[in-house]
C-alpha cells in the first residue's frame, strides 16, 4: 500500500513538472489593439468635463438647471505638454408681478449668476500606453452674483427691498485624469478626478430698503450661513474656505 502511495505521487509531481515546462517554453502571443493617434506639438483641443455633481443636478427632476459644464481650450506646446483654459458659467432671472390686498402694485426680480475661469497645465505621460494617462494643475477664479428685488407702489408712494451679494472666488486644483483616443483623432473620452480648494469672500448680503426718499441700509448673513449668525448689521465681513473633490466624464474634440 506505502508503495502505491509513493508512486501516485511521484506521477503526480512528474505531471506537474511537465506542465510546467510545457508553460515556459511556448511561445508568447500579443494582441494590439487599436485607438487613435496622440496629439502633439500645435494641437488644439475643445474639452467638455461635466461633473459628478452636475449630472446629479441635470437629472433632479425638482432642480431647473440651466448651467453650462466646464468647457477648456486645450493647447499641447508638446508631446506631453498640455496648456488649458476652462470656462463655467451659470445664470437664472426670474420675474413676476401683481397687485396685494391693499390695491397696490407689486413686482418681484431674482437673478443668480456663478462665473468661473481657470487656467491650468496638464502633464502626459507615456505615449506608448493604451491610456494616455496624466496629471495637472489649476487656478480656478471667479465671482457669484445673486439679487433680489422686491418693490410696490401705492398711489406715488414707492417702497423696496434689494438685496444683494457678490462673492469673490479663487482657489488650487489638483487632478489626474486618463483617456483613450476612440478614433484617428479627432475625438477622446476618459475620466478625470480632482481635489480642489476654494476661498470664497464677500460671503454678506447687503440689504437696501427704500421707502419714499429715505434709505436703510444695512448687511446680514446668508440663510444657510454654518455659524448660524442671524440679525443686522451695520458692518460685516463673511468669507468661507472649501476642500473636497469630484470626478469629470470627460469628451475632447481635436484640431489643428
Amino acid at each position: 500500500m506505502k508503495k502505491l502511495i509513493v508512486c501516485m505521487l511521484a506521477c503526480a509531481f512528474l505531471a506537474s513538472f511537465s506542465v510546467q515546462a510545457q508553460i515556459t517554453e511556448g511561445k508568447h502571443s500579443s494582441t494590439v489593439l487599436k485607438t487613435g493617434n496622440r496629439p502633439d506639438y500645435g494641437t488644439w483641443g475643445i474639452f467638455i468635463g461635466p461633473s459628478l455633481s452636475d449630472i446629479l443636478l441635470m437629472i433632479d427632476q425638482d432642480i431647473n438647471y440651466r448651467g453650462v459644464p466646464l468647457v477648456n481650450f486645450k493647447y499641447y506646446w508638446d508631446d506631453s505638454w498640455e496648456f488649458r483654459l476652462g470656462f463655467q458659467f451659470y445664470k437664472t432671472k426670474e420675474k413676476a408681478k401683481g397687485k396685494d390686498s391693499e390695491s397696490s402694485n407689486v413686482k418681484y426680480s431674482d437673478v443668480k449668476a456663478n462665473n468661473r475661469i481657470t487656467p491650468g497645465f496638464a502633464y502626459h505621460f507615456n505615449s506608448k500606453n493604451l491610456l494616455d494617462v496624466y496629471v495637472g494643475a489649476a487656478l480656478p477664479i471667479g465671482w457669484d452674483i445673486t439679487k433680489g428685488i422686491s418693490s410696490s407702489s401705492i398711489e406715488k408712494e414707492e417702497y423696496s427691498i434689494t438685496t444683494t451679494q457678490r462673492s469673490f472666488i479663487m482657489g488650487a486644483q489638483a487632478f489626474i485624469g486618463l483617456q483613450v483616443f476612440v478614433a484617428d483623432l479627432p475625438f477622446s473620452i476618459g475620466l478625470e478626478y480632482g481635489v480642489s480648494a476654494l476661498f470664497r469672500g464677500g460671503l454678506q448680503t447687503k440689504n437696501e430698503i427704500k421707502s419714499g426718499s429715505s434709505t436703510e441700509k444695512y448687511y446680514t448673513a446668508p440663510n444657510n450661513n454654518d455659524l448660524n449668525l442671524s440679525g443686522n448689521f451695520d458692518d460685516l465681513t463673511m468669507r468661507k474656505t472649501e476642500i473636497g473633490g469630484d470626478i469629470r466624464l470627460t469628451f475632447t474634440y481635436y484640431f489643428k
